[in-house]
């Protein structure tokens, strides 16, 4: 599923028209289940676990793990422990590009 597709899932409050959706601890649990792909996905897990399965390989993720998924790779949320606590921000390249264009890069 696209960010397009899953705004529908999560209340007005989530989301910034075309560019970021915010999904808390609370909602969360609404992405179980699903193949989430063609945004930028931050995912911050404070509590609990989750099994995902990226490009094939099966994953188990803890608290206090911090995901950054490119928006060309598939991620198959597979399975929620009961105390799963997490975050996820889901960011278009359109939004990312936006924000940034007036940004001149530091050195490297």
């Amino acid at each position: 599923m696209t960010q397009k597709e899953l705004m529908p899932l999560f209340p007005p409050t989530c989301y910034l028209k075309g560019g970021i959706l915010l999904v808390s601890p609370s909602d969360f649990g609404r992405l179980e289940g699903r193949t989430l792909g063609g945004s930028r996905l931050f995912m911050l897990v404070c509590h609990g676990s989750l099994s995902l399965q990226i490009a094939g390989r099966n994953y188990e993720v803890r608290a206090y793990a911090f995901l950054d998924v490119m928006e060309t790779v598939s991620i198959q949320m597979e399975q929620f422990s009961p105390d799963l606590q997490a975050w996820g921000v889901f960011i278009t390249f359109e939004f990312a590009s936006e924000s940034l264009k007036n940004l001149r890069p530091g050195p490297q």
